[in-house]
């Protein structure tokens, strides 16, 4: 699907993570593709540079790539030089969240797809930078994105794109997020953790609750913090210790248990 729609535009490029880029060469007979060039750069991607994203640009010999293979990659069309779009994409490498500079993984549909659905305009505009378009399989479903800015591109040299709480939404899942709270307490404090009978399901089964009752998933994960707290005498002081929490963060557990009590 997403195949028969790349070979039907101009200066195009497909986008893919280092996995299905491996793939894709068994499939064009072990050859590599013209001009494919990976996002990975410089000393800080040394030691990781196998597992570099591409950019391949558009080519007779990327019709011998499945199409399945094909639908697990992004497709950007942009009238710059392929090195000028390179550049860009590089410049998405390392973006903030919370005050922290984390790895994007844009590449990975399984990443981006999702986080598309709430972008703004502005925000795609952004995110494409010099690229006019990005289309990928979404729910089964072509879903193409345009940049409509009418802006000059301007490269930013410095970490410039914000992830959003609400860009991350759509990636939640339950059973990571009490995974997540489950391996730190085992890390931090392992005998006050031991004394649940399966502490995986306990943080699941509140995590959703408080997911039914509208609760967002930090609040949420506040209020698992509080039941563990009665259940295995923790007290705030070893929690906050132990997971590093805010003076914000300390003071919704208080606020949480007083509403409980």
């Amino acid at each position: 699907m997403l195949a028969s729609y790349f070979f039907g535009q101009e200066r195009a490029y497909w986008l893919v993570s280092a996995d299905i880029h491996q793939q894709a060469i068994k499939q064009n007979h072990q050859l590599g593709f013209s001009d494919a060039l990976p996002l990975f750069h410089g000393e800080s991607f040394k030691q990781v540079m196998p597992y570099s994203p591409w950019l391949i640009p558009i080519q007779p010999e990327l019709q011998n790539v499945d199409s399945d293979t094909f639908n697990q990659g992004i497709m950007l069309v942009s009238h710059e030089p392929m090195w000028n779009v390179v550049t860009h994409l590089r410049s998405l490498l390392y973006a903030a969240l919370d005050g922290e500079e984390v790895m994007f993984r844009f590449y990975d549909p399984k990443v981006v797809v999702p986080m598309l659905t709430t972008f703004t305009q502005d925000e795609i505009n952004a995110f494409l930078g010099n690229s006019q378009q990005l289309t990928c399989l979404q729910e089964g479903q072509l879903a193409v994105y345009h940049n409509t800015s009418q802006l000059d591109y301007q490269l930013y040299s410095e970490t410039w794109w914000k992830i959003q709480p609400q860009h991350l939404e759509p990636l939640y899942k339950v059973n990571e997020h009490a995974k997540a709270i489950v391996s730190k307490l085992w890390e931090k404090l392992p005998q006050k953790i031991d004394a649940l009978p399966d502490p995986l399901v306990f943080f699941q089964e509140i995590l959703q609750q408080a997911l039914n009752d509208g609760t967002n998933s930090d609040k949420a994960e506040s209020i698992a913090l509080v039941q563990f707290s009665k259940l295995t005498n923790t007290s705030y002081t070893e929690l906050s210790q132990a997971l590093l929490l805010t003076r914000d963060e300390l003071d919704e557990l208080q606020e949480i248990e007083k509403g409980t009590i």
